[in-house]
């Protein structure tokens, strides 16, 4: 701190720079009560540190080794140019992601078997599949299929970017689907429904959030007519999937009761987002009917409220996350 003041700095400008500091964010992040993970996971964590860091200008890098480009998410500060995050994401790895949500990974891995399969329900810029791509391999699996869907267009630049970036695609120059060194990835521009078209609003490339049934921050935004996709559809021909990473902005319920019997029948783990306290109370009664049991848990927040509002995810502040074990499928706890 000495050296700091003696430098010219103040202690208003050293205050500012600590609490804005990512080691600062990722500790003592004051949106955590709950956070989903418990003591003896922080092993777990410890055993998917990469053993090197690498950086580049124009990028950050997470705790995983993940490439992520400041050119293509703005959100993050043009001051990472060139940073790498060190430690476990605890109580979150101030990018994007809680603990939580790397925990729903790790299970999904350490119950796999030779081969990690892995879908990724309103991916924006591929974060989880990447993730999940980029440690099947450092693991060894033999053959990784990688699915993601996104229903804002402009993120689909974005995907393939992250993916290749990343070392899980050869080239960016392919439509839905791509293979190279044992990876085998299906990127899909649409919405995960019924099958059938619909429409979303159109949004800016640094927007994300539109959706199927709570699009209150973008009501006034043009629409966008967009294709639908049913979980058959994007599982036809796999026997299994270790993971589901959703995040769809608060059409889980409809999801989940529409289509638990391919979830039942071929999804291992399912990690997914809940944008109301009403979504996670559904989940809560309805999978474990279905053979599914809840793992580990982060309840959303929420505004108060005088009346009842029209929709309850418009009074959500901050979202939570649920991790099911499908008991059908997987027989031990991971961890």
């Amino acid at each position: 701190m000495s050296v700091f003041l003696n430098s010219g700095g103040g202690r208003t400008e050293l205050i500012n720079l600590f609490l804005n500091s990512l080691e600062f964010k990722m500790q003592h992040n004051p949106i955590h009560r709950l956070a989903g993970y418990q003591s003896s996971d922080l092993a777990v964590f410890s055993r998917y540190v990469p053993a090197q860091q690498k950086t580049e200008e124009g990028y950050l890098t997470d705790w995983l080794g993940i490439e992520h480009s400041l050119a293509d998410l703005p959100f993050l500060d043009s001051k990472l140019s060139g940073h790498a995050i060190s430690g476990i994401p605890v109580p979150s790895d101030a990018i994007h992601a809680e603990a939580v949500e790397y925990l729903s990974l790790f299970a999904a891995m350490e119950t796999s078997n030779e081969t990690f399969s892995m879908m990724e329900l309103g991916a924006g810029w591929a974060p989880w599949i990447c993730s999940g791509g980029v440690v099947a391999k450092r693991m060894g699996k033999k053959k990784i299929h990688l699915i993601g869907v996104e229903a804002e267009g402009n993120k689909v630049p974005l995907m393939k970017r992250h993916l290749c970036k990343n070392g899980l695609c050869a080239s960016t120059d392919f439509d839905e689907h791509t293979e190279n060194d044992g990876v085998e990835i299906a990127l899909y521009h649409g919405v995960i429904n019924d099958g059938t078209k619909t429409f979303i609003p159109s949004v800016d490339i640094e927007d994300y959030g539109a959706s199927l049934v709570t699009d209150t921050p973008f009501k006034d935004r043009p629409m966008e007519e967009v294709t639908g996709y049913t979980m058959a559809e994007l599982t036809d021909g796999m026997d299994v999937v270790d993971l589901a990473h959703v995040d769809i902005q608060g059409y889980e319920q409809e999801l989940v009761r529409d289509q638990v019997d391919v979830f039942a029948s071929k999804v291992r783990w399912i990690g997914i987002g809940t944008h109301s306290r009403e979504i996670e109370s559904f989940l809560l009664g309805f999978l474990p009917e279905h053979g599914f049991q809840i793992f580990r848990e982060m309840p959303c927040a929420f505004r108060r409220f005088a009346q009842k509002p029209e929709s309850m995810v418009d009074v959500t502040t901050v979202d939570g996350f649920q991790i099911w074990k499908n008991t059908g499928l997987v027989e031990k706890d991971p961890f």
